[in-house]
């Protein structure tokens, strides 16, 4: 592997409750050949912290800062707003511990921002991976294919956030951030206690489009384990049930657009209508069913099953379809093989190792 610009950044791994999956990223990125600045953010249980301070010894070719001082209860916008505290890199990566943010494209991001001083976030093309099993108890390794991040470089603020956040759907906490922005955004996100449940993604994200634009490189980025959708202790549609959303929001809206009048010297009172009408078209988005069908059904209180049946009747009555992930075949030669390969073997191989 080519070497990268690893002494200018570091990766950072929050981890909780998972010991065999920080053993897989970090023997990973052990395995990888550079001495790379890791920092591990543990909020497990003192059992699990155990267990992840002896795989943290364990490895020998990273240098790695292991943090231990978060409790299990810690909301993870607030974890995440104080362990930037310790980062010292000019770039920085948060990379989940079941996920793979390769060293090629870190190390292309970072050469990206070197060169190119009005962009603060860079990163590339992300893949789902997944393993299924058999009637006869076999795994298979599965890639597929994921979102598409865009770039976005317009010149102004305004123009910036109101696309990203417009059209957002992909978390770019995930992309390599220039650290001082990446530091501000979330000393906002804990000094105009913005609620870390609702906005404590999408406010870092938003903040960095304020103060600088952001790039998609045609490289292998990530590779992504596939869940099913979680469920947040409160989403936004909750929230609006719940009479909760109006204030809350306000302190997010509220604080981007102090920010916006700063770097664009926009109007404050501008600035926020700026703000609502992306936030708008987001909700619509991402909720469609909150303006009529959504507010009918929750009326109606029906049991779980009957909400989700009548919501999907609705959708597929609406024309909107839900967007397939189509399984990724590889074959040796093709583009990004060898990055993939290794990822792969490297999931296999720690399975093994975890069945032991």
């Amino acid at each position: 592997m080519a070497a990268g610009n690893n002494t200018k950044h570091s990766i950072i791994i929050p981890t909780f409750n998972r010991p065999d999956l920080l053993r897989r990223i970090l023997s990973y990125y052990d395995s990888c050949g550079e001495r790379y600045k890791v920092i591990v953010a543990d909020s497990s249980s003192e059992e699990n912290k155990a267990l992840n301070s002896r795989v943290v010894t364990s490895v020998s070719n990273l240098n790695i800062q292991y943090l231990d001082n978060y409790p299990v209860t810690l909301n993870p916008g607030h974890k995440f707003a104080d362990l930037m505290n310790y980062v010292q890199e000019e770039y920085c990566v948060f990379c989940a511990d079941d996920d793979f943010v390769t060293p090629h494209g870190i190390n292309k991001s970072v050469d990206f921002l070197e060169k190119n001083r009005d962009f603060v976030v860079a990163h590339g093309r992300y893949v789902f991976f997944h393993l299924e099993t058999n009637s006869q108890g076999e795994q298979r390794f599965i890639w597929e294919s994921a979102y598409t991040a865009e770039s976005i470089r317009s010149p102004q603020a305004e123009d910036r956030l109101t696309e990203h956040l417009s059209r957002y759907f992909l978390p770019t906490i995930y992309a390599v951030h220039r650290t001082d922005v990446l530091k501000k955004a979330y000393r906002e996100l804990i000094n105009c206690h913005v609620s870390p449940i609702l906005f404590g993604e999408l406010l870092p994200s938003m903040f960095t489009m304020i103060y600088g634009k952001m790039e998609c490189l045609d490289v292998f980025y990530m590779a992504r384990t596939r869940h099913e959708a979680k469920h947040w202790p409160m989403d936004l549609r909750e929230a609006i049930n719940a009479g909760k959303y109006d204030e809350e929001y306000a302190k997010f809206r509220d604080c981007l657009a102090t920010h916006m009048n700063r770097q664009s010297q926009m109007d404050i009172e501008k600035s926020k209508k700026v703000i609502d009408t992306a936030m708008a078209a987001y909700i619509n988005r991402h909720y469609p069913l909150k303006s009529q069908a959504g507010r009918v059904l929750d009326s109606l209180n029906l049991p779980g099953w009957a909400d989700k049946r009548i919501s999907r009747s609705y959708e597929i009555l609406a024309g909107r379809k839900k967007i397939r992930k189509q399984a990724i075949e590889l074959s040796p030669g093709s583009k990004n093989y060898e990055d993939l390969e290794k990822i792969r073997l490297h999931v296999l191989s720690s399975l093994k190792m975890s069945d032991k």
